[in-house]
C-alpha cells in the first residue's frame, strides 16, 4: 500500500478519501480491492478519530424489520449474522454485510466507524467535524 498519497493529503490539512478499485494482483493478475478493506489498513496505519463510510443509504437497516426499514444507530457482531450477502446489483466486496464488518474491525482498532448518507444535505461536513450524524455507527472501545 502506497501511503504518500494520504501522508500528503494529511499533512496538507486535508481529509483522504478512497475507494476501492482494480488493482494489480502477483497471484491473479487483477483483483478488486475493496474501499472496506483499504479502510481498514488505513486506518491501522494512521491514527484517524473517525473513518466515516459515505453511501446513498442513511445507515444499515434493521433486517429482523418488515416494510419501512428503520436504521440501526449501533452495529455490533450479532448483527452481521443477521445480514444477507446478497444485494440489489453487482457487489464483489461483501456488500452492507463486509461493510459492518470493516466497521467493527476500525473500531476494535480504536476509531470510531459510520455509515452515513452522502445525499443529506450537510451530514459529511458535521460527521467530518465530529459532530453527531444520524447514521450507523461503531465506535470505538465498545466490543
Amino acid at each position: 500500500l502506497d501511503e504518500r498519497p494520504v501522508r500528503t493529503a494529511l499533512s496538507q490539512g486535508l481529509t483522504p478519501l478512497s475507494f476501492g478499485d482494480v488493482v494489480v494482483d502477483t497471484s491473479w493478475g487483477f483483483s478488486i480491492l475493496s474501499g472496506d478493506t483499504l479502510a481498514i489498513e488505513l486506518a491501522r496505519r494512521f491514527v484517524a478519530r473517525r473513518v466515516l463510510f459515505v453511501s446513498d443509504v442513511e445507515g444499515v437497516c434493521d433486517p429482523s424489520v418488515e416494510g419501512r426499514r428503520s436504521v440501526l444507530p449501533v452495529v455490533t457482531r450479532d448483527l452481521v449474522a443477521a445480514l444477507t450477502e446478497r444485494t440489489r446489483g453487482p457487489d464483489v466486496t461483501g456488500g452492507i454485510r463486509g461493510k459492518v464488518e470493516a466497521m467493527l474491525a476500525i473500531a476494535e482498532n480504536g476509531c470510531d466507524a459510520g455509515l452515513i448518507s452522502g445525499l443529506t444535505d450537510g451530514a459529511l461536513s458535521r460527521a467530518l467535524k465530529g459532530e453527531p450524524v444520524y447514521g450507523s455507527w461503531s465506535k470505538a472501545g465498545s466490543h
